[in-house]
């Protein structure tokens, strides 16, 4: 996780100087580094306009400070330089890759996490609990990419799903249609087979009372 000013970051923060002193970084070499990545907005909450600063001075303070847990140190810079070595690739530490883990028993948890591991120093954590209002199906229309018409599309359900602290989706092009009657009495409701193929299928527009919003939104984010 980011900073939230508790004893066992400070400590590990400490710690994390003191390994990278021994492989021989110098103190100026993260001062430079952190300056750079905080210049190019890829410090999680100190963006390029945030104030803080971390000179080399006081990443030597902080290195050689008797107190691990580094309690005369300001929460700010402190917050700065901890951010700053949690998520940068510029070092390697005790501390490297210390963000928010993605916690799911879903197949594709190792892919999200690699997607995390690379977006995070810019974008910052992914798994926000934001994105829970996403949970469910939506039909989603696409214009098919193998018609001359420009009028036809392919019907597919985007399924979310929230597992562990991951959020995941599914996309049928082969699925039961909800919208389609039974053909006969005997049938449940949703039993309708519909297969949609890269020509797709004509129709005027696809309706929009259909087509989710939060989708685009999401991509956007993404």
């Amino acid at each position: 996780m980011l900073y939230r000013d508790q004893e066992d970051q400070r400590r590990a923060l400490h710690a994390a100087l003191g390994e990278l002193h021994y492989r021989g970084v110098t103190d100026q070499a993260i001062a430079n580094a952190l300056a750079e990545a905080k210049k190019s907005n890829r410090i999680p909450e100190y963006g390029a306009d945030h104030k803080a600063t971390i000179s080399r001075a006081t990443v030597n303070r902080y290195r050689l400070s008797p107190d691990p847990c580094l309690r005369s140190g300001h929460r700010t810079p402190i917050g700065l330089l901890y951010n700053f070595l949690v998520t940068t690739t510029d070092f390697i530490s005790s501390l490297s890759g210390g963000g928010a883990r993605i916690a799911s028993a879903h197949d594709l948890a190792p892919l999200l996490q690699a997607l995390q591991d690379h977006v995070a120093p810019r974008r910052g954590e992914l798994n926000s609990e934001d994105l829970k209002s996403l949970v469910g199906s939506f039909m989603v229309y696409r214009q098919a990419w193998t018609s001359p018409r420009p009028d036809d599309f392919m019907i597919s359900v985007m399924t979310f799903e929230w597992v562990g602290n991951g959020l995941y989706f599914t996309d049928q092009q082969d699925y039961p249609d909800p919208a389609m009657a039974p053909r006969s009495p005997s049938s449940r409701p949703g039993s309708i087979p519909r297969h949609q193929s890269p020509h797709g299928e004509p129709m005027s527009r696809p309706p929009d009372s259909w087509i989710c919003s939060e989708i685009g939104a999401l991509l956007t984010w993404l």
